[in-house]
C-alpha cells in the first residue's frame, strides 16, 4: 500500500510540518523526517511538494509551482461504501465518482446521506452561526484540522438536505486557505448542484 503526501511551501517554508508528520505515523506506523531539502528553483512563491511513501521507503518526492483551481460549481455524488480515511496513492474510488460530475467543476460527496468531501478537498460551510466542516470527511485534512484546532470552524453533521441552510462553501486542502475558493451556495445549485442521489 502506497502513500501521498502533498505539502504547502511558501518561499522555501515547508508549512504545518508536524501535522503532516502526524499523518504520516498515523497511516504507516512510523515517522518519516520532512525537513528536506528544496531545490532553489522552487524556493520562491508558492509551490506543492508531493511524496509518494510506503512502509519501507519514500518512493518519489516532486515539486511543482501552484496554480489555485477555479471551482464554482459541484455536482452531489452518492456513495456509501467509499473509504478514503487514509491518503492512498490509489484513487480509483474517488475518480470513478468524479466521472458523473457531468458540466460541473467539480463533485461533492454525500455518503450515508451526510455530505463528506469533494474529490481532493475538505468542505465548510458558512451561516450566520458561524463556520462548520462535516464531522463525516473521507479524509480528515491537515488544512481541516488546523482549523479545527485553532478553533475557527466547528465539526457538525451536515446531512445533505440541510446544505440550502448554508450561504457559502468553501474548500481547503493543504495547499489551498480557508477564502480562496469560495463558492455561493445559492449559484453552485443554480449551475449544476444536483440534490437527487440514487
Amino acid at each position: 500500500m502506497r502513500y501521498i503526501e502533498t505539502i504547502k511551501i511558501v518561499n522555501g517554508t515547508i508549512l504545518n510540518i508536524e501535522l503532516h508528520e502526524q499523518r504520516i505515523l498515523r497511516s504507516i506506523g512510523r515517522a518519516i523526517d520532512l525537513n528536506l531539502s528544496i531545490p532553489p528553483k522552487y524556493s520562491v512563491g508558492v509551490v506543492k511538494m508531493r511524496i509518494v511513501y510506503d512502509y519501507d521507503k519514500i518512493h518519489s518526492i516532486n515539486f511543482y509551482n501552484y496554480i489555485l483551481p477555479k471551482i464554482n460549481t459541484l455536482k452531489l455524488v452518492c456513495c456509501d461504501d467509499i473509504d478514503y480515511h487514509l491518503k492512498y496513492e490509489n484513487r480509483d474510488s474517488i475518480n470513478e465518482l468524479t466521472a458523473q460530475r457531468g458540466g460541473c467543476d467539480d463533485i461533492l460527496i454525500i455518503k450515508n446521506n451526510l455530505v463528506s468531501d469533494t474529490s481532493f478537498c475538505n468542505v465548510i460551510f458558512k451561516n450566520d452561526n458561524g463556520l462548520f466542516t462535516p464531522k463525516t470527511p473521507l479524509l480528515k485534512g491537515v488544512k481541516r484540522q488546523q482549523l479545527i484546532e485553532s478553533g475557527i470552524i466547528r465539526e457538525l453533521d451536515i446531512a445533505k438536505d440541510n446544505i440550502l441552510s448554508y450561504n457559502k462553501i468553501y474548500l481547503v486542502n493543504a495547499m489551498i486557505e480557508i477564502g480562496e475558493v469560495e463558492i455561493d451556495v445559492v449559484n453552485c445549485i443554480r449551475n449544476g448542484m444536483k440534490f437527487s442521489c440514487r
